[in-house]
């Protein structure tokens, strides 16, 4: 593969360290670093529960429950509404990267800062399960990240409240759920996806990840920079309230992000001439809503994708289900992730991706995907075998379907919202985990979604260190395919 010399090169880096560590494996510490600082940070294993709070590193970054005593030296930290996670269904998260990239730059920027030195961080949340559990995973994504500690020594950080109070993510259907992530299937995502370069600290954009995020700007997320786009699907007649998109609104910013292929999975909703005309390359390959695709749809989507020399923009419907998984089964063939890490990183990106049975054949695929993947064939190579959507209960595909397009409706209409008053107001969305402001006390409801003034897509961070500009003008830092 013409990515794999670079690939090994840029994973080394990422590798994971040999954490020092001290006393008897039930009091195990472990000495971390946090590039920037000279500070001998002690990650606590096993801690406990102690007056509402957690340690996380000895004396200066723990989780606490609010309302919990404050002591003098300690700065308090709260959840942002800017970051809710806003559910389709039943789920109710992972939280996206730009939660992740906001929170693990917050807990950073404390834990250097010179005027902080001595205090202790405290990440306060509601005693709620799933606020519990979604802060857990932004202190567990700062420790993999930033402290470059492997995700099960992390999970022994919170073993005190792992069966007690996380809940596990699950995919975007009001069914019961048949197949669940846990915070360490995430963090291993995030892990995964940063090895292969898919995530740099210096280099992402949070701005630039809102903005596109939004309904009304386009609702796009890259998944592997410089290759895949996961989009909603265009349409040539604008349903009402449907904040979908025309073909045409998109040829300039494709042109802009180097897209050179789209790929439609779902019945046709607009004329493919828009984007063929406009110079990009379009392939229908379409199944049903919330299936799975047969071998011969995978081999002709991956042919398409290993052929394609720049950006592969991919959409269904919602651009969630059929999408994600034929990504899922590209990032397991040629990146080695595993099913798990895979849709964790969709969900991370893409908030929603990969729904019902879809989680299984991913699953059950990933062995072979590794296979094909090693032996560097093209596509499925040979090894296609005729196995459809047909296999599975159709009738219960289409309910699932159903309500993944009533989630996203009421979905769209919260995030393109300007304030979360409207977005809990919607009793569609009950079960929206409410969450505190970043001010110490009550302070107004913050905008969740940037206004609708568009920047740049390429233009980075104001803030980028001369390191991360070095990296962005390295064109061996960002992953080839």
């Amino acid at each position: 593969q013409a990515h794999a010399a670079v690939m090994r090169k840029q994973m080394k880096q990422y590798d994971q360290p040999r954490n020092r560590s001290m006393g008897s494996s039930s009091t195990r510490r472990f000495s971390v670093k946090i590039e920037g600082s000279n500070e001998d940070f002690v990650l606590r294993s096993n801690g406990v529960f102690r007056a509402g709070k957690l340690e996380v590193l000895e004396g200066r970054l723990c989780l606490a429950i609010s309302g919990a005593a404050r002591a003098p030296d300690e700065k308090w930290i709260h959840m942002n509404k800017k970051y809710a996670y806003v559910p389709f269904c039943a789920d109710f998260g992972p939280m996206n990267i730009a939660a992740v990239h906001h929170y693990c730059k917050l807990f950073r920027d404390y834990l250097v800062n010179q005027s902080m030195a001595g205090k202790k961080i405290v990440f306060a949340v509601p005693d709620y399960p799933g606020d519990i559990t979604n802060a857990v995973f932004m202190l567990g994504s700062f420790l993999c990240l930033h402290l470059n500690t492997r995700s099960d020594i992390v999970m022994q950080v919170f073993s005190e409240i792992n069966n007690k109070h996380l809940r596990p993510y699950r995919d975007a259907t009001w069914l019961k759920s048949t197949y669940d992530l846990s915070v360490k299937d995430c963090w291993d995502g995030l892990l995964r996806a940063r090895k292969c370069g898919f995530y740099n600290f210096l280099l992402f954009d949070e701005e630039e990840y809102l903005y596109y995020d939004n309904p009304r700007n386009g609702d796009l997320h890259f998944i592997v920079p410089n290759k895949f786009i996961a989009f909603k699907g265009p349409v040539s007649n604008n349903r009402c309230n449907s904040f979908a998109h025309a073909p045409a609104d998109f040829v300039e910013l494709f042109g802009s992000l180097k897209v050179e292929t789209i790929v439609r999975l779902n019945e046709a909703e607009y004329e493919a001439k828009t984007f063929s005309e406009a110079g990009f390359k379009h392939v229908d390959l379409m199944f049903k809503d919330c299936t799975v695709p047969s071998d011969k749809i995978v081999h002709r989507f991956l042919l398409e994708c290993e052929e394609a020399q720049n950006v592969v923009a991919v959409h269904c419907l919602a651009g969630l289900g059929r999408t994600g998984t034929l990504i899922a089964l590209y990032l397991m063939k040629h990146f080695l992730f595993t099913a798990k890490e895979a849709i964790s990183w969709l969900r991370v990106c893409r908030p929603g991706s990969v729904i019902g049975v879809q989680q299984h054949f991913l699953h059950e695929q990933e062995q072979r995907m590794h296979r094909l993947g090693r032996a560097q064939v093209s596509g499925l190579g040979v090894a296609m075998v005729e196995c459809s959507s047909s296999e599975f209960e159709l009738s219960t595909c289409e309910q699932i379907a159903q309500m993944v397009t009533d989630g996203m409706m009421h979905r769209d209409q919260a995030r393109s919202s300007s304030t979360l008053e409207k977005c809990s107001s919607d009793p569609h969305l009950r079960n929206l985990v409410e969450l505190d402001s970043e001010e110490e006390t009550g302070a107004e409801t913050r905008e969740v979604l940037l206004e609708s003034t568009r920047p740049s897509f390429l233009k980075r961070s104001k803030s980028l260190t001369s390191e991360g500009l070095a990296m962005l003008n390295d064109e061996n830092q960002w992953p080839r395919h």
